[in-house]
């Protein structure tokens, strides 16, 4: 893909402890969308409440924008074309994301709602992350705004992949913090640049804008990604200070109770938790490299990895219909205990669907469509690599 001599071509071995991650992400959001639904609102924007429901779902997305970025650069191949890769990446997208997207329609018709064009053709094709319209970046599937994110960075990989290949490994720690740095930046940016009013929702500190810029606008999202790249290529090039995953998984917490103190725009930034995330993602691929168990790993979570981006692309859709189809109205007068019990009906629904999408959409597609004909027809010279089984 890139025809820098860093870039060499050892088959790398799978990471299924980031694996069994994804699915730890992928029910992060999952908890925030379905406790922010079914849970009535006066415990959802209690204080302190809902940064701690906001901070949830916004760490595991950040969570897969930077195992994004770590997994393509570990599994990159240099006798790999650009080509081939945007073909694989468009197929591991968009036949999740379209299967989803045409049963929201359904779902829109079938409950009286409009369907509208200025929403719908941009969210097919992914880029709706673009608008800072609320009704287009969240339109039709709302969660299916950070595929658009993706498929900006999946378009950009092999310029990065070439650029950050060819920066001298004792020159990868410089750069991994300017990206950090960059990626506090961009609250700042937003606090001093952009109008806080008027507000997203009555009562909270940051407008619409404010919320697109560092939340869903794919340039600023990309950093994130970014790190991941340099991240990978640190342990690559054996750079990598051995950090447990036990003291990374620790730190987490900390920082999380730390994030939700911060005001305004800097709530809703994920700065805060970018450096636990890196240490987790790192330290968790460092764990399998040296064959130490890890719970991640086990049958169950990789097989839970293995559903997640169908988890995630099914779980909003799920939860909404499903809580209006029972009657959950987010009053006082919905029972909170019968809310909280309801997460695991709404959680196995979602897996079960989950796992139809994986099974009979996203893996055929993969299997027969992500490699050329000719590729497919003859056996492989080298074994597949799939560090997290992405």
């Amino acid at each position: 893909m890139v025809t820098s001599t860093n870039l060499d071509t050892t088959a790398r071995p799978a990471l299924n402890s980031l694996t069994g991650m994804r699915f730890v992400a992928a029910f992060l959001v999952f908890f925030t969308h379905v406790l922010s639904r079914l849970i009535p609102n006066s415990y959802v924007y209690a204080d302190g409440l809902d940064a701690f429901w906001q901070t949830t779902g916004r760490v595991g997305v950040s969570f897969f924008f930077i195992l994004s970025g770590f997994v393509l650069t570990w599994s990159a191949r240099a006798s790999d074309s650009v080509w081939s890769f945007w073909r694989r990446r468009v197929c591991k997208l968009f036949p999740n994301h379209l299967v989803t997207a045409f049963a929201a329609v359904v779902l829109f018709l079938v409950t009286g709602q409009a369907v509208s064009g200025e929403a719908l053709i941009p969210n097919l094709l992914l880029i709706h992350a673009w608008f800072p319209a609320l009704e287009i970046s969240f339109g039709i599937n709302p969660v299916s705004w950070s595929l658009a994110c993706e498929a900006f960075f999946y378009l950009c990989f092999p310029l990065f992949l070439f650029w950050i290949s060819g920066i001298r490994p004792e020159r990868l720690w410089a750069w991994a913090a300017v990206v950090f740095a960059a990626i506090w930046a961009v609250p700042v940016v937003a606090d001093l640049l952009l109008p806080s009013s008027p507000p997203l929702i009555p009562g909270l500190e940051y407008s619409a804008i404010q919320d697109w810029f560092l939340y869903t606008f794919p340039a600023t999202r990309s950093l994130e990604f970014i790190l991941g790249i340099i991240l990978a290529r640190i342990l690559i090039t054996g750079r990598w200070i051995n950090v447990g995953l036990l003291p990374a998984v620790l730190l987490f917490p900390v920082f999380f109770v730390a994030s939700l103190f911060l005001p305004g725009v800097y709530a809703i930034s994920s700065s805060m938790m970018i450096l636990p995330l890196v240490l987790i993602i790192a330290s968790g691929a460092t764990a399998d490299l040296q064959q130490k168990r890890t719970f991640m790993r086990n049958r169950v979570m990789v097989w839970l990895g293995d559903v997640s981006f169908a988890l995630y692309m099914v779980h909003f859709l799920v939860i909404v219909y499903g809580a209006d189809l029972l009657g959950f109205s987010q009053t006082e007068d919905a029972p909170l205990g019968l809310a909280l019990f309801m997460i695991i009906p709404f959680l196995a629904v979602s897996l079960v669907l989950s796992w139809l999408l994986y099974r009979f959409v996203e893996l055929p597609v993969m299997r027969n469509w992500a490699r050329p004909a000719s590729a497919r027809r003859k056996p492989a010279t080298e074994p597949e690599q799939t560090p997290s089984r992405r």
